[in-house]
């Protein structure tokens, strides 16, 4: 036990959000508050019981304060446990935007993570590192976004036992490290027309971009078959290049560096959640 407790503290302290650079100079907006809410169904199937799972989910998201349908996910997976404290998994989605300037956009996502659990007493701690890749079907300004985004999510979780009941509250905390973003530092300044360029941009940019809190309950039915109900918040801080689809500055102001051009958009969500899972 004393092994697997070193372990999991080990793997706490990785540097992956180290892996994120200091952020250049920017200009922040003013925060944006929404409400939300998240919606999901759910069925599994063990194959090998305590071994292998498959599993296929619905969900469907809603921002603007509950009034605008923002996503689906359609999301199956395969879970795998090597150890009784070592599982990984893989997955894949289709995504359908519902974007309120460009209207519906398709998205593709694949996602491979490693789960490190540890059991003390009646609680339950776990770590989840998660690689994402995010393939954007349509059309976008790869002078602001790559076409293929790689995340890196980093996910810690408690959860306890309490004592003849089929609850189990739970608490998690992830934050999210992008890979992959446009690096502003490799932009031009153009003294012709007194703008900012970026006629090749170069896709290595790494910061952290979002906190996710997320604290709930997991009911257990007889049946097997279980509801997640839970709030959550999404701390968002995403780097917005004012740049046009031919690489170039759209505001032609005079020369004062990057808060011409590259802003600090602060989002701030705050929801409710419900899950159902049937147990095949």
């Amino acid at each position: 036990m004393s092994n697997k407790i070193s372990l999991l503290l080990a793997c706490l302290l990785l540097p992956f959000p180290a892996m994120a650079q200091q952020l250049p100079d920017y200009t922040e907006t003013d925060p944006t508050y929404e409400t939300g809410a998240r919606l999901g169904l759910g069925v599994e199937k063990s194959l090998i019981p305590k071994t292998m799972t498959v599993f296929a989910e619905e969900q469907i998201r809603f921002n603007d304060n509950f009034s605008h349908f923002q996503r689906s996910y359609t999301t199956v997976g395969l879970d795998y446990r090597f150890l009784p404290w070592l599982k990984a998994g893989v997955s894949g989605s289709y995504i359908l935007n519902n974007s309120t300037d460009k209207g519906w956009t398709n998205r593709f996502r694949g996602a491979f993570w490693l789960t490190e659990s540890v059991k003390l007493d009646r609680w339950k701690l776990s770590l989840r590192e998660k690689l994402q890749a995010t393939y954007y079907a349509d059309s976008i300004n790869l002078y602001q976004n790559p076409k293929t985004r790689w995340v890196l999510k980093t996910r810690v979780k408690a959860e306890y036992d309490i004592p003849r009941s089929k609850y189990t509250p739970y608490f998690s905390a992830e934050l999210r490290n992008t890979l992959n973003a446009v690096n502003p530092a490799c932009f031009v300044y153009n003294e012709s027309d007194a703008r900012w360029t970026n006629t090749s941009p170069v896709y290595n940019d790494v910061y952290i971009n979002r906190l996710r809190l997320v604290a709930g309950t997991e009911y257990k039915f007889p049946d097997r078959n279980t509801i997640n109900l839970f709030i959550f918040s999404d701390l968002c801080w995403d780097l917005d290049i004012d740049f046009n689809s031919s690489g170039r500055q759209k505001k032609n102001s005079s020369g004062t560096g990057y808060k011409d051009y590259l802003f600090l958009e602060d989002t701030y969500l705050f929801g409710l959640g419900l899950t159902y899972t049937f147990k095949l």
